[in-house]
């Protein structure tokens, strides 16, 4: 380690030491001028692609980019990776905008806003709000809440959080207006418009009506439309109340979201809904005595979480969940951190493992914001705020800003599925079939503290996945509570955990403890015949445990996910990242990430992977020459000769890199490998040296560090990668 690094590890140390706290968020300006000026004018309502690159805002500004023309608000688009701001051309009206930015596709070509004003595209003249769609390729704007034959509605139409699929392509919008064929009165107020929850189809340019109600969102994959509804649209809905619902664009099925608790609380669903990627947690505000509270329903196990805890006065809050449904950005008034006293509107974030919350404006208290939108990972939130946060920002006016929020970084440590011996094991897991803990020759050490020969497959149609379909009982009748571990190193781990049987909901009352701490909690019925439970919990004797207690009766579970946490970097600090090159489900080294020769996309809170998955390039040698996990496990990156290249998505620059590569098995690797285009890696392996390593310092400066083979190399491995931001301070 380079002795300026030394001082840096230090702080490593001491953050590790202190517990997982989350560093303090970084503090961009997004309003801004290519060449970095503040703008002269105001800026206001963000909206913020899948993985942060691209910023959609409003502003009055006239020096923002080439273009802008002195009208009273026009649209930017920021590209923080380019460091550019341009501003769409999407109006033809002569006194601006009155318009909001509310979402942005994955790539940034599609830009969803509403404008009140007349002629944002053409035949636009109905004097209400409409919703419409700019290309930034083509420069051409569509309107989106437009009838056959270019029939307007005789209402405004609007759009919420997550109204646009990731590609753009389906879009939802809710309007007080009959302009469809067909269109149904209002089921209270029959001589009223009905307020309806309407659908897009870009490639088709038609709209079609999906139920009456608002508060609606659509899942990045565009197929699932959560929504909020006082008409009963089930049969099963007899309670008279708002509700929030489920509804398949593919199949045209509508479900009745739950909204009671493994308790027996209920929560009615009262205002808006935000939705995952994939439609299965839906979070809504819901109506409790004294105020609203945000809650999260999970529509495949059937079950509902309260977010804002019942020691924090209810108040109108809302919320939106990541595209993965771990976590969710809650935008309120409510003091959620002690030390929050302002009573004004602040960002915080939830997190499902932990069920903690991280104050994201907290180094801003006293400011308000408006329009908080959050990344898809979770780890970005935009907003406006008319406090300069920056010594930037010296307009005087209120400005766009991004928070970046460093995460403890979460490695995929271990999935255990409980089944019979020889049932089918699911991708990416290790088979439990109750056999005593001992050493189970796939790297890990697992099992019961007694041999349980109650494991079942069941395969029943209710069960999603075989993980849901598969169970060991952990106290069936008749037999004592049963205790399962499994060997890691010690530290902190989010579990999750899923209990049940698709098969037989017998009045199972369910208490499992994972380290002592409650983590399942419940019963399951016909309704509801799975449980989960999420929990951070600490190993300190080298075992995770799991275990049960009264009143947990026949208990049974289906499957267990380890995620090893380490520290966030110290505030002040710059980027780590260690990385292991290996197959999956091998042992993990403490302290790394896993790469098993995915393409690159997110995971365990960062970005990272190849050009192309290459996945069976990767080996574990389990051989006695290589002097730990790290040294005997690879990936081959030239495997059927192509050039194989590896990146992390990082912030631009100066980093200390370490890397190594080479078999212990095998000697015959001719290296030629860059990183950053500094040549790191060259020469070849023998059996008295099977690797080559070296460290060396490179500069980022495209928000990506980027491992590339050379003219020259010759089947090139690689093992681990140690990469280290050089902090500004100690450069």
């Amino acid at each position: 380690m380079s002795s300026r690094l030394f001082a840096f590890a230090n702080l490593l140390i001491v953050a590790a030491t202190a517990g997982l706290v989350a560093a303090d968020p970084a503090i961009e300006l997004v309003s801004r001028t290519t060449s970095g000026a503040s703008a002269n004018g105001s800026s206001f309502s963000p909206g913020i692609s899948s993985d942060g690159r691209y910023v959609a805002f409003v502003s009055s500004a006239t020096d923002l980019a080439p273009g802008s023309n002195g009208k009273l608000n026009a649209l930017y688009v920021r590209d923080r990776t380019a460091g550019t701001t341009t501003r769409l051309a999407a109006s033809t009206s002569n006194d601006g905008f009155s318009i909001g930015a509310f979402a942005i596709s994955d790539d940034g070509r599609w830009v969803l806003f509403s404008d009140s004003n007349d002629g944002a595209a053409p035949g636009d003249t109905n004097g209400m709000q409409d919703v419409f769609l700019h290309d930034r390729a083509t420069g051409a704007t569509r309107r989106v809440s437009i009838g056959p034959g270019g029939v307007q509605p005789n209402s405004s139409s609007y759009i919420e959080h997550q109204a646009m699929s990731a590609d753009g392509r389906w879009i939802v919008f809710a309007a007080q207006a009959r302009f469809l064929p067909g269109d149904p009165p209002d089921p209270v107020f029959p001589e009223a418009n009905p307020q309806s929850v309407y659908l897009y189809d870009r490639d088709t340019a038609t709209v079609r009506r999906v139920a009456y109600g608002d508060g609606e969102a659509i899942s990045a994959d565009g197929r699932w439309i959560s929504l909020v509804s006082e008409q009963a649209l089930v049969a099963s809905d007899t309670n008279g109340r708002r509700d929030a619902y489920l509804v398949d664009r593919v199949t045209g099925g509508v479900r009745l979201l739950p909204t009671t608790d493994n308790a027996g609380v209920a929560y009615p669903a009262f205002a808006w809904t935000s939705i995952s990627g994939d439609g299965r947690y839906v979070a809504f505000n819901a109506e409790v005595a004294g105020g609203n509270v945000v809650v999260v329903a999970d529509s495949l196990l059937g079950s509902v979480q309260r977010v804002t805890p019942s020691s924090t006065a209810p108040v109108d809050t809302q919320a939106q969940i990541s595209r993965d449904g771990q976590r969710l950005l809650l935008e309120t008034a409510a003091a959620l951190a002690p030390a929050d006293s302002d009573g004004a509107l602040d960002a915080y974030r939830w997190d499902r493992n932990t069920g903690g919350f991280d104050w994201i404006t907290r180094d801003v208290d006293g400011a308000n914001f408006g329009h908080l939108e959050l990344s898809d990972d979770g780890r970005m939130v935009v907003s406006w705020t008319e406090q300069a946060l920056t010594a930037q920002d010296a307009n005087g006016q209120a400005d766009v800003y991004l928070f970046v929020h460093p995460d403890p970084t979460a490695a995929l440590y271990a999935r255990v599925n409980f089944q019979p011996a020889g049932a089918a094991v699911p991708t990416g897991y290790l088979p439990d079939s109750g056999a005593t803990y001992a050493a189970r020759g796939n790297g890990f050490s697992y099992g019961w503290n007694v041999t349980t020969n109650h494991a079942r497959d069941r395969n029943s149609p209710a069960s999603p996945d075989q993980r849901y379909d598969t169970l060991n009982h952990l106290n069936a009748p008749g037999n004592p509570r049963a205790l399962w571990e499994i060997a890691v190193p010690n530290g902190d781990y989010a579990i999750q955990v899923v209990c049940g049987d698709p098969t037989v909901q017998d009045a199972n009352a369910y208490r499992l403890l994972v380290e002592g701490v409650p983590t399942v909690v419940g019963r399951t019925t016909s309704a509801r015949r799975w449980l989960a439970g999420n929990r951070t919990v600490t190993v300190a004797d080298g075992r995770l445990t799991v275990t049960t207690a009264s009143p947990g009766t026949n208990e049974k579970i289906c499957f267990i996910d380890l995620h090893r946490l380490t520290p966030a970097p110290a505030p002040g600090g710059g980027f780590v990242a260690n990385v292991n090159f290996q197959p999956a489900g091998v042992a993990i080294p403490a302290g790394y990430l896993a790469d098993n020769g995915q393409a690159f996309a997110p995971r365990g809170g960062l970005y990272y992977g190849w050009n192309a998955a290459i996945t069976a390039a990767t080996r574990d040698r389990n051989h006695a020459r290589s002097p730990d996990q790290r040294y005997d496990t690879l990936i081959h990156t030239q495997a059927g000769g192509a050039y194989a290249v590896w990146e992390m998505a990082v912030p631009n620059g100066l980093y200390e890199v370490h890397v190594v590569g080479g078999d212990p098995a095998y000697f015959d690797s001719t290296f030629r490998l860059n990183v950053e285009s500094t040549l790191a890696l060259s020469g070849t392996t023998s059996s008295a040296a099977p690797w080559r390593e070296a460290t060396v310092e490179v500069t980022v400066g495209d928000g990506r560090l980027t491992l590339a083979n050379a003219p020259g190399a010759v089947n090139s491995k690689l093992d681990f990668v140690d990469i280290a931001q050089i902090p500004t301070a100690i450069q």
